[in-house]
């Protein structure tokens, strides 16, 4: 009960906040119409359920690695390198789904295990080497797509049709939030992982390690956030651009498992909330509010909730 009326003063702060935040720009009436928009407008709404779904995906793999204590943000990486691997894989290599969802688990494993790796055979903290590696990621991104990659006289890949619709995203979501589920309470390796972020002592003792925790968890993480990087492909980003900034995907995903307090079954609802206010966005751009009042906004409602929690 506590956990829900903090989120629900989350939404509650994030909401006023926004109509504080909107005096400067179109007034607080057209922030509270662009709110009403993204859950009442069909497109919009689709758009929202398919982004939660990405951010449901993204989070139950971080679920898994920030419980065995590997606090890593590469997720935001492992996203658009995924989706990137399975464009090449559908549009390019003519691979189909199939091998579309193996390229982009294998890039998105490489990112995973490299960062895991570094963090337990080198102790190179794994905030800073995965933050270097979504830069690292963004501009090889933008390589790609201006040189091998390139479509034309424009700076863009080609284009592939969307394959993912809000119910198949849906029905993907559900899935992977039940198999992180299942694999931290009813599995050996999620007693492992539960033990070796609070107790690493304890877990070295009793269980497989913290160290070979941290290892095998990036192994889930990274396939979950390759799914989650097949479902912005196949359904909100079918063509890739220059990318001028992260796709902020995987950022929101951390906020959102930190919000969801590392528990697989919060996550969907905190992952609609924050994608609702992504569809909101649009309506607000057009309003003239800045594209980053939505990561602004989600930051805030993390911030409230842990706040919150704490009272």
């Amino acid at each position: 009960m506590r956990r829900t009326a903090s989120i629900g003063v989350a939404v509650l702060s994030t909401i006023i906040a926004g109509i504080l935040l909107s005096v400067i720009g179109p007034g607080p009436a057209a922030f509270v119409e662009g709110l009403i928009k993204a859950a009442t407008t069909p497109s919009l709404v689709s758009y929202s359920v398919i982004y939660a779904a990405i951010l449901v995906a993204a989070a139950s793999g971080l679920v898994l690695s920030y419980r065995a204590g590997l606090i890593t943000i590469g997720v935001e990486a492992q996203v658009t390198a995924s989706a990137v691997a399975a464009l090449y894989a559908l549009a390019y290599a003519g691979l189909g789904l199939p091998g579309a969802l193996t390229l982009a688990a294998i890039v998105s494993l490489a990112i995973g295990i490299v960062i895991a790796a570094l963090r337990v055979y080198l102790d190179v903290n794994e905030i800073l080497s995965s933050l270097m590696i979504n830069y690292i990621v963004l501009y090889m991104v933008n390589g790609l797509v201006s040189g091998p990659l390139r479509e034309g006289a424009f700076t863009k890949t080609r284009s592939i049709e969307a394959f993912i619709g809000p119910l198949e995203a849906g029905l993907a979501a559900v899935s992977i939030v039940a198999l992180s589920w299942i694999l931290l309470e009813r599995t050996s390796l999620g007693i492992s992982l539960r033990a070796s972020g609070p107790a690493p002592r304890a877990a070295d003792i009793y269980t497989i390690g913290r160290a070979r925790a941290m290892l095998l968890s990036s192994l889930p993480q990274s396939l979950a956030a390759a799914a989650a990087g097949l479902i912005l492909l196949g359904g909100i980003q079918t063509v890739f651009t220059a990318l001028k900034q992260p796709q902020g995907y995987g950022y929101a995903a951390v906020l959102v498992s930190w919000m969801a307090e590392l528990s697989p079954t919060t996550l969907i609802p905190v992952s609609l909330f924050f994608a609702w206010i992504a569809g909101a966005g649009f309506i607000l751009q057009a309003y003239g509010m800045p594209s980053s009042l939505v990561l602004l906004l989600q930051s805030i409602a993390l911030a409230v909730y842990m706040v919150a929690r704490r009272l």
